[in-house]
């Protein structure tokens, strides 16, 4: 079901923003599809082997498909995080320093395509690491799929993991930092926005804590929503390998 529900969810997202590009191109946008399209191919390349080795019998530790799929999970994880910090570092700027944003975050596809192809070039040298002889691909628990070693005991693999630890590291201090950042300034937006409008009674306004569609209670929600997702997906995985 999960697998089912990732990937017509993400599918319906890349038409959705693809269509919304047509008229709006902007680079959040091109960010958000990105990140679509990485999570659908973590899905294909992460579950399908799985579901090949339930049905069809496929043996996912051979030493060649063990190697292929632990790449590029690993390389799409990178990937993965690496949207969201932008994701969060572009809102970080829109909204302190929205002059200089409306002046430079313009939409250029080469500047795009130079700071994406410079993101993927740095998360394949990291996932290539095994490759090149530091550490190698395991399979995991429950026996699906194929990762780096996430106990090492030869300095290869340590070196592996503490790499993508320390990658993942600096990205949720980007994240924390930038959504934290954020979602203070947002509420102290909302506070001044509902002071300057004493006529408006409290039927039209509602609580500060009830649900509302300004601009800055959407940066106050959407600050906060990523940044506790984040946290509860990745800081389970840094304190068990701190």
């Amino acid at each position: 079901m999960s697998i089912v529900i990732g990937f017509l969810g993400n599918s319906v997202a890349i038409v959705i923003v693809a269509k919304v590009l047509l008229s709006r191109q902007t680079v959040p946008n091109v960010l958000i599809l990105l990140l679509a399209f990485i999570d659908l191919f973590t899905i294909i390349f992460g579950f399908v082997p799985a579901l090949l080795n339930y049905f069809c019998g496929l043996y996912i530790a051979r030493a060649s498909l063990c190697n292929f799929q632990g790449f590029c999970l690993n390389f799409l994880y990178l990937m993965s995080i690496t949207m969201v910090s932008c994701l969060s570092f572009d809102r970080f700027l829109a909204l302190y320093t929205p002059f200089f944003y409306k002046a430079q975050a313009v939409f250029n596809c080469k500047k795009i395509a130079l700071a994406f192809t410079l993101s993927c070039s740095i998360a394949m040298v990291v996932s290539l690491l095994p490759s090149f002889g530091l550490g190698r691909h395991v399979l995991h628990y429950p026996g699906t799929f194929c990762m780096f070693q996430l106990n090492p005991t030869d300095l290869g693999g340590k070196i592996t993991l503490n790499t993508n630890l320390s990658y993942l590291l600096a990205c949720m201090f980007i994240v924390v930092a930038c959504n934290s950042a954020v979602s203070w300034k947002s509420y102290k937006m909302l506070k001044r926005s509902r002071k300057q409008r004493p006529s408006m009674n409290l039927e039209e306004t509602g609580s500060s804590l009830s649900i509302c569609s300004t601009d800055e209670c959407q940066f106050l929600k959407l600050g906060i929503i990523v940044m506790t997702s984040f946290l509860c997906c990745w800081t389970v995985l840094m304190v068990s390998k701190a």
